[in-house]
């Protein structure tokens, strides 16, 4: 029998974070004398973890960063304050997860939000034992686009060999690892890419998370 698995990413994927994330940010950026930056524009820079974040925002207001490790380490104290006042499941998750595993799918997280951020917001949405793995950003030394970040974590969730797998998620890491794991990508349209993620042409996009159970059910359906 061939173990059908799917790997969600999570910010922007299954959790609206950037309400939070953008506060977090916000306050790195007036300590250092930058202009705040809006909710709509921080939701085109999330996606490839913290240190890309503040790299991205400090670079968009043209100003060279040369501590990048202190302004990410800052910027992960302010969060770990505010991480779970305004994030959002998005609508429709819940059921979408529940449908999933009556199918007997074995779901995973791989994300490159740090592992314990990653574990909290899991937890906190009660979504965590719809997962039998979930890794981070640190939880290897290596992270999305590289598909030893879906492998392992497949290892980690007991799945050695004789399988097939689907990755859901919003942005051009997500579709990169996809593609360097060969899994077909599936890519929800409410997320956080800054670019029009139908030109990566991935196997599906989606709008709403009622319609993802069929969708994942058809494309293992006509999986090569």
């Amino acid at each position: 029998m061939t173990n059908k698995i799917v790997a969600f990413d999570l910010d922007g994927t299954l959790i609206d974070s950037a309400p939070d994330i953008t506060n977090a940010l916000n306050v790195i950026l007036t300590k250092n004398k930058l202009k705040e930056v809006s909710l709509k524009k921080v939701r085109h820079l999330i996606g490839n973890g913290a240190r890309a974040l503040i790299y991205n925002a400090f670079n968009k207001q043209n100003i060279e960063i040369k501590n990048l490790d202190k302004l990410t380490k800052d910027f992960l104290s302010v969060y770990k304050r505010c991480y779970k006042d305004k994030t959002k499941l998005f609508k429709n998750v819940i059921g979408s997860l529940q449908n999933l595993k009556k199918k007997n799918l074995i779901l995973i997280v791989v994300s490159n939000k740090p592992e314990f951020y990653v574990k909290n917001l899991l937890y906190h949405f009660r979504i965590n034992n719809f997962f039998s793995f979930y890794s981070g950003g640190d939880t290897f030394t290596f992270r999305k686009p590289d598909p030893k970040h879906i492998f392992e974590s497949v290892s980690k969730a007991g799945i050695s060999n004789n399988f097939k797998g689907i990755f859901v998620g919003d942005s051009k890491y997500d579709y990169e690892c996809a593609e360097n794991a060969n899994w077909p990508c599936i890519l929800f349209s409410k997320g956080y890419s800054d670019e029009d993620i139908s030109t990566f042409k991935p196997a599906k996009v989606f709008d709403d998370y009622v319609e993802l159970p069929q969708i994942i059910e058809n494309i293992f359906d006509n999986y090569k």
